[in-house]
């Protein structure tokens, strides 16, 4: 199951060529049913739960509730659910959500990612205690690698990349 719940600016529904019409938000206030909403894709064994139409109120709608009866209903059903959400850092209903995550993964576009934004995502997440946490970067030129591997002192390793570096 993969579910948009990116409620203020959702982007997956138009991957997979569904509307936002019906979706988790008109679940959430009880207009559609669970079944009425979950859609096919063209991959095997995956299904879509699109957002919806965008409510007034995403974080209140997050926290509810019914997002914990979501997906006590869904792990019923699924063995794997995998959730699309607003950036951690920027906004709080991301927050609620990793109540329910086995693992949470942070997207990090090299080159475009701000650090300090990450920093302080970061940040956030240890303050909260969310654990489980990966960094996934995306989006890296290969061409532009300087790449070096080596021992120094008591092993101690180093990566280093044209435009940043890490020890």
């Amino acid at each position: 199951m993969l579910i948009d719940f990116d409620l203020r600016i959702p982007s997956l529904s138009k991957e997979f060529g569904v509307t936002n019409e019906q979706g988790l938000s008109t679940w959430l206030i009880g207009r559609d049913q669970l079944p009425e909403i979950i859609k096919k894709t063209p991959y095997e064994n995956l299904d879509f739960l699109p957002s919806g139409s965008i409510p007034p109120n995403p974080a209140e709608l997050i926290g509810s509730d019914k997002t914990a009866a979501l997906f006590s209903q869904l792990r019923d059903q699924y063995d794997f659910i995998v959730v699309d959400s607003a950036p951690i850092g920027t906004i709080s209903d991301s927050l609620s959500l990793t109540a329910f995550a086995d693992a949470t993964l942070i997207l990090v576009r090299h080159g475009k990612t701000i650090s300090r934004f990450l920093s302080s995502t970061l940040e956030g997440v240890k303050a909260n205690g969310i654990t489980s946490v990966s960094l996934i970067l995306n989006d890296i030129n290969q061409d532009s690698w300087k790449y070096r591997y080596g021992y120094k002192n008591v092993n101690r390793y180093e990566y280093v990349y044209r435009s940043f570096k890490h020890k």
